[in-house]
C-alpha cells in the first residue's frame, strides 16, 4: 500500500462500517430527541420547582443543625 492511498475494504468490511454508521446514527437521534424532550418548557419548570425545593429542604437542615439550638425542627 502506498502511503496516503486508503485501504480498501471489503464487501463485508464494507457493509458492517455501514451499520455501525447507522445505528451511531439512530443512538445520536435518540440523544437529540431526550435532550429536547429535557429542555422543553414543561421539563424546565419542572426542574426549577425541583431545585427550588431542594434549595428549602438544605436550608431547614442547615438551621436545624445550628450550633445555637434555636431553629430546630419540630
Amino acid at each position: 500500500m502506498k502511503r496516503g492511498m486508503p485501504e480498501v475494504l471489503s464487501d463485508d468490511e464494507f457493509a458492517e462500517m455501514m451499520q455501525t454508521f447507522d445505528s451511531a446514527g439512530v443512538w445520536m437521534d435518540e440523544q437529540i430527541q431526550s435532550r429536547r424532550a429535557a429542555l422543553s418548557p414543561d421539563a424546565v419548570k419542572h426542574a426549577a420547582a425541583d431545585s427550588v425545593r431542594q434549595g428549602a429542604v438544605e436550608s431547614c437542615q442547615t438551621i436545624g443543625d445550628h450550633p445555637s439550638g434555636r431553629g430546630k425542627l419540630r
